[in-house]
């Protein structure tokens, strides 16, 4: 019976993969009908069972595809990245994590470690484990991805300032300041060469020097640059997949200045931001939720509070597990002001 199930499992893989693969090479990962599709995909592969029975199935799903479609490698690779960037919109944090940890093993294979699509797929799978909370390993995965892209073209390409993006918040998180602020200069230097200091992309290397700098207690400063990024994003016409994040920093560094009057908007801003850019139910709107919870609470509102902090709870078990420390905060806030209502 296990068998003839497994058995099942890697023909439904195949199958999806074949139909779903075929819809994906005519759309965009952010066409609202593909995302349910691919993320109802991925939560069926989840729910084979254990984290090893899952990948295994999986493998043996693509390999079945593979071998039906007569798919190369790096068509299969491809694929999973475009996948993986659908499973990491719906917050389907580790199936994303896989399916781009098995497309650079197979675009390494294919097309070499320098090759775009090597690189792409090293730093999405760092961007994943970032999300999921793993710091180490994210940051080896970054300057993996780093020395890939600095390999094939010294000069610093446009994909480097990205990965220079994504490498300096990692070291930010845990406190290798001095690095950060090294790899964030050069990847602004790189940035005003590419495109300009009034690019959604500088904005966002403005915000990551001021997170450095709220790190050592300069407030001040850290505020006036994220009002610059801030200000750049909001005269931009670019579709940028942060721009909610850089919106709820700036909001986060004016709570801590005691400016909540002018906080508050930001954070509603920053809360339709990103759920535009990375659905409902992904884990970085379950961090503006929090905060949104706390100020309700503050204020005596305490069913918003509720509301909110419930909202965030969900997603947090649901994407990053129950025994994740943001989770764990979630469940906290979350009792808090259930006490806190009912002692008022």
């Amino acid at each position: 019976m296990a068998d003839d199930l497994a058995a099942s499992q890697i023909t439904a893989i195949r199958t999806l993969l074949t139909s779903l693969g075929a819809v994906l090479s005519h759309a965009t990962e952010h066409d609202e009908e593909i995302v349910r599709s691919v993320a109802s995909f991925g939560q069926m592969i989840c729910a084979a069972g254990s984290t090893d029975i899952c990948e295994i199935l999986f493998r043996a799903g693509l390999k079945a595809y593979q071998e039906a479609g007569a798919a190369s490698d790096q068509e299969v690779a491809d694929l999973l990245r475009s996948f993986g960037a659908v499973w990491l919109r719906a917050g389907e944090l580790n199936t994303a994590e896989m399916a781009y940890r098995i497309a650079f093993a197979l675009a390494d294979a294919a097309v070499g470690p320098t090759h775009s699509s090597s690189i792409a797929a090293v730093y999405q799978h760092a961007v994943v484990l970032e999300h999921l909370g793993h710091e180490e390993q994210a940051l080896a995965s970054f300057r993996d991805a780093l020395d890939r892209a600095e390999t094939r073209d010294p000069s610093g390409s446009p994909e480097t300032i990205e990965i220079r993006s994504g490498l300096a918040k990692t070291q930010i998180r845990l406190g290798h300041l001095d690095d950060a602020l090294d790899t964030v200069d050069r990847a602004v230097e790189i940035c005003e060469v590419q495109f300009g200091k009034r690019h959604p992309e500088y904005a966002a290397l403005l915000d990551i020097t001021a997170l450095a700098l709220k790190q050592r207690h300069r407030i001040e400063r850290a505020e006036i640059l994220q009002r610059r990024a801030v200000k750049i994003l909001f005269e931009s016409v670019e579709p940028f997949q942060d721009r909610g994040q850089i919106i709820g920093n700036l909001a986060g560094t004016l709570i801590q200045a005691g400016q909540r009057a002018e906080a508050q908007p930001l954070l509603e801003r920053a809360l339709s931001e990103k759920r535009r850019a990375c659905g409902a139910d992904h884990p970085t709107v379950a961090h503006t939720l929090n905060t949104l919870a706390i100020l309700a609470a503050q204020d005596g509102d305490f069913v918003t509070a509720r509301a909110h902090a419930a909202e965030a709870l969900r997603i947090r078990r649901a994407r990053l597990g129950d025994s994740h420390p943001e989770t764990e905060q979630s469940r906290r806030l979350h009792a808090q002001i259930l006490e806190d209502r009912r002692n008022e």
